[in-house]
C-alpha cells in the first residue's frame, strides 16, 4: 500500500478516513559512529516500510503519514556539543499541538506513533492517556528500541544493531566488522554513571523490523476495529 506523504503532498481529501503515523526521531550525539539525526531517520524510514508494507487495509482507509519530528527528549546527551534536547512540557505541548491540527479538519480512526528515540518515550505515554480521554479514539505507540528491549537487546546507543539497522533501512552495508563495548545491564532506573556507546545484547535488524510490522499490523487492527465507519 502506498500510504499519503503529508510531505509530498499538494492536498489532502478531507472526506477520506485516516490512520495517522507519525516518526518520532531526535537530534543527538552518536559517538562518531552515526549521524546526529540516525533516530530520526530509522523512525522515519520504517514507518514509511511498515506503511508500504500494509496489506488488505480496507478501501475507504489511507495510511497518513507525517514528516518526522527531528527532536526530542535527549537530555541525558546534553553533554555531548550538537545534542539538542526539547523540555518535556515542550515536547508534550508540541505533539499535542501537531495532533491538535489534525484533528480540526481531518476524519481520523486513529494514531500509530514510531519512536525512535528512548528518551520520548515517557513523554508520549503520558500524553497517550490524555489523547484518550480528550478524543476517545486509540493512540498506539511501537516503540523500536523497547520493542528491541522485549527481544533480548537491554542497551543500544549506536551499537551494532543500530549501526546495522540503520545501514539495512539505508541500503548499504559496512565491510568492517562491527565490535560493541559490552555495556552492563543492571536493569535499575534512573542515572548513575556516564552514558557511553555500547550494547547490553544484540539483536539481527530483520528480526526487529520484521516483529515491528507484526506490531503494525496489530495496532491497525485494533484502530479499524475500535471506532465507526463514519464522520
Amino acid at each position: 500500500m502506498k500510504p499519503v506523504k503529508l510531505s509530498d503532498a499538494t492536498s489532502i481529501n478531507n472526506n477520506q478516513q485516516y490512520i495517522v503515523i507519525l516518526p518520532l526521531g531526535s537530534t543527538e550525539y552518536h559517538f562518531n559512529k552515526l549521524p546526529y539525526c540516525v533516530d530520526t531517520y530509522i523512525a522515519e524510514k520504517t514507518a514509511l516500510w511498515l506503511a508500504e508494507h500494509t496489506e488488505d487495509l480496507p478501501d475507504n482507509y489511507k495510511l497518513l503519514l507525517l514528516p518526522a519530528l527531528p527532536y526530542g527528549s535527549s537530555d541525558e546527551w546534553l553533554d555531548w556539543p550538537g545534542t539538542i534536547s526539547i523540555s518535556v512540557k515542550t515536547y508534550y505541548d508540541l505533539i499535542s499541538d501537531i495532533i491538535g491540527s489534525i484533528e480540526r479538519k481531518l476524519f481520523v480512526k486513529g494514531y500509530i506513533v514510531i519512536n525512535g528515540h528512548g528518551g520520548n518515550y515517557s513523554v508520549i505515554e503520558r500524553y497517550a492517556h490524555r489523547f484518550w480521554q480528550e478524543y476517545h479514539k486509540p493512540f498506539i505507540i511501537i516503540d523500536i528500541w523497547r520493542t528491541a528491549g522485549e527481544l533480548g537487546l537491554r542497551y543500544c546507543h549506536a551499537c551494532c544493531t543500530e549501526i546495522e539497522l540503520y545501514e539495512l533501512l539505508n541500503n548499504t552495508g559496512s565491510k568492517e566488522k562491527c565490535d560493541d563495548e559490552n555495556i552492563e545491564y543492571t536493569g535499575l532506573k534512573g542515572r548513575y554513571a556516564d552514558l557511553k556507546a555500547g550494547s547490553s545484547g544484540y539483536i539481527e535488524p530483520r528480526l526487529l523490523i520484521s516483529r515491528l510490522k507484526d506490531l503494525f499490523i496489530e495496532a491497525i487492527k485494533i484502530i479499524i476495529e475500535a471506532t465507526p465507519d463514519n464522520h
